[in-house]
């Protein structure tokens, strides 16, 4: 019995993931690798450093009473933008928000810690604003080539997973080495191909990113996320992902990127979804 796990992005409704590995666990079934993409990176990090079903809760539980405090606007660059462009001048504003409180946090989850010290097979999608290539983070080889793909092996936990969620317009960009780093939903919201490409066993994919909005989007980061999610669905379309099971909790219609309340119930959904099927999952 061996398996694999893919986790979409999603935001907050990301808290469905940590849902499922508490399920996971109960049954003592747990992954040999994780991949993960946006809020899903950010799961998978901190289950392969060793984070424990219940402490993955109690995050969860905290970021639906304090979540809000990572949100801090980016006023003085949006003002100053638009004075630029009522006078001709460069726009220089790349996001809404600062990104300081949400990086900071991260900081505080996996301090110094490089994405060698992760106790499993881990691999973070990232997108390379300059190139366009999907970049893929991780502690371990590829065993199949992926196009379009960049590996790298050399970051901070924290500096992977924010690149991994800095949603375009949302969040500034990570700088590095490699490029300009946004969002790895861009291109891959649900990294399965990474976890085929290094011969990763019986794939099961969690996807939380590709519910229909049925509410009125009346923000900014709505906007830019749901416009991702649809993009996110038409290139799952064009790849061939390879996983042997494919979960999509029910989560609630009303919850977007950053229904920070709604995290209570993302999480059981997340929860709820695997209970029936344990046995398939024990069969592979």
């Amino acid at each position: 019995m061996s398996f694999s796990l893919s986790l979409s992005g999603g935001g907050c409704k990301a808290a469905a993931h940590a849902g499922v590995l508490k399920a996971l666990n109960e049954y003592h079934l747990k992954p040999v690798a994780v991949s993960g993409t946006s809020a899903g990176a950010l799961v998978a990090a901190l289950y392969c450093i060793g984070t424990s079903s219940v402490q993955l809760e109690d995050i969860c539980s905290e970021l639906e009473k304090q979540g809000h405090k990572l949100i801090d606007w980016n006023i003085s660059y949006i003002l100053w933008s638009a004075v630029s462009i009522a006078f001709g001048r460069k726009e220089t504003t790349l996001a809404v928000l600062k990104g300081s409180y949400f990086y900071s946090f991260l900081k505080q989850l996996f301090g110094n810690a490089k994405i060698s010290s992760s106790r499993l097979p881990l691999f973070i999608s990232s997108t390379d604003l300059i190139s366009g290539n999907t970049v893929c983070f991780s502690n371990t080889s590829f065993r199949h080539r992926l196009s379009n793909t960049i590996l790298q092996n050399d970051i901070l936990l924290c500096d992977a997973v924010y690149s991994s969620c800095c949603l375009p317009g949302v969040f500034p960009p990570l700088r590095s080495s490699v490029g300009l780093l946004v969002d790895g939903g861009v291109t891959n919201n649900l990294p399965v191909d990474f976890l085929f490409a290094a011969n990763m066993p019986n794939i099961v994919a969690v996807d939380v990113g590709s519910a229909a909005a049925d509410h009125s989007i009346d923000s900014l980061p709505e906007v830019i996320s749901r416009s991702v999610s649809i993009m996110g669905e038409r290139l799952k379309n064009c790849y061939v992902t390879g996983e042997k099971l494919k979960i999509s909790p029910n989560i609630p219609q009303d919850a977007n990127v950053l229904s920070f309340d709604k995290i209570s119930q993302c999480f059981d959904a997340g929860y709820c979804s695997v209970s029936e099927l344990i046995p398939l999952i024990k069969s592979f």
